[in-house]
């Protein structure tokens, strides 16, 4: 069965066995979370740090992903599945590396063969599985724990375009929290990648914001949850998306409503 993931970063941790004692552990972090490529930017790298007390073993692959017509992702088993993966361009090392405590690792990461492909985009994740290095005295068990991280890599050739709108919004409870559910289009030929802030209107406040708001192509719109910071004084507010121009945008979009009582 397919897997359904909600997130551009998603992270999971598979527990092998357990004692009832206190255990040390790696503590894994990394400097980017999302990378952009095009015919002037062909290679990047970011750096693995494991600011924990045990070693870390780290395994590095890529993952792919079809939308559906929510702007969900959901996990496909092979590259072939999906018509626009970067599997064949995206070139990355090491991808394996033991990262030993208050240490880190650089990963260096290159784009090539864009003269050979179409223009296009071109999208694939790069998984990151990260495990306990350990060795257990007998007759001691130990947690082991793997965590998992998929950053999105985007990749462009040619000329690009694209619109976004605010459709709608609505004031809801999600998880027990007054939470602002907005409707966001996309039109073009390439995802979108940006921030949305909520403004109430009569104070010129922010009372909610959502960074890392992606919208893949094909997908023509996406619903957004944003919960409220505090409550709201007024019915009227204003939302603004700005796409972030280091991941290859430039777009905004500002539109004001009126919440229904």
């Amino acid at each position: 069965m397919l897997n359904r993931v909600t997130l551009y970063l998603t992270v999971f941790t598979v527990i092998v066995c357990t004692t009832g004692a206190a255990l040390a552990a790696p503590s894994i972090h990394f400097t980017q979370y999302r990378f952009f490529f095009n015919e002037k930017n062909k290679s990047d790298a970011f750096v693995i740090f494991n600011n924990g007390d045990e070693a870390a073993n780290c395994k590095l692959s890529l993952n792919h992903f079809n939308i559906d017509e929510q702007g969900e992702l959901v996990k496909v088993k092979s590259a072939d599945e999906v018509p626009n993966a970067a599997n064949n361009i995206i070139k990355f090392s090491p991808r394996n590396v033991t990262v030993r405590p208050n240490t880190s690792q650089k990963v260096k990461i290159v784009a090539r063969g864009l003269s050979r492909v179409n223009e296009g985009e071109y999208v694939s994740y790069l998984n990151m599985l990260c495990k306990s290095v350990r060795q257990n005295k007998p007759g001691i068990f130990k947690l082991n724990a793997a965590v998992a991280y998929n950053i999105p890599m985007i990749v462009r050739k040619g000329k690009f375009n694209a619109e976004t709108s605010l459709v709608s919004a609505k004031l809801v409870n999600h998880a027990n929290q007054a939470t602002l559910r907005v409707v966001q289009s996309r039109k073009g030929n390439r995802s979108l990648y940006g921030d949305i802030k909520v403004y109430e209107e009569k104070t010129d406040e922010v009372i909610g914001f959502l960074t890392g708001a992606s919208i893949y192509t094909p997908a023509q719109k996406k619903i957004w949850n944003i919960p409220l910071t505090k409550p709201l004084n007024s019915k009227k507010i204003r939302i603004e998306y700005k796409e972030n121009k280091q991941f290859g945008g430039s777009l905004e979009a500002n539109k004001t409503f009126k919440l229904a009582k």
